[in-house]
């Protein structure tokens, strides 16, 4: 069984398309099983045409 119970992205913007290089902002929020000790954490995001 996994530690990650929920994961969730909230963008900032409402927008369906996003332009190569622009920022986008938001939040990521999870619930974890138990706890986890960590020093940060780190994501990558890519899409597609």
């Amino acid at each position: 069984m996994g530690k990650l119970q929920d994961f969730q992205i909230t963008f900032d913007q409402d927008k369906v398309v996003y332009s190569p290089g622009e920022s986008i902002t938001g939040t990521a929020a999870f619930r974890l099983a138990q706890p986890l000790q960590c020093k940060g954490e780190r994501g990558q995001v890519s899409g597609d045409r």
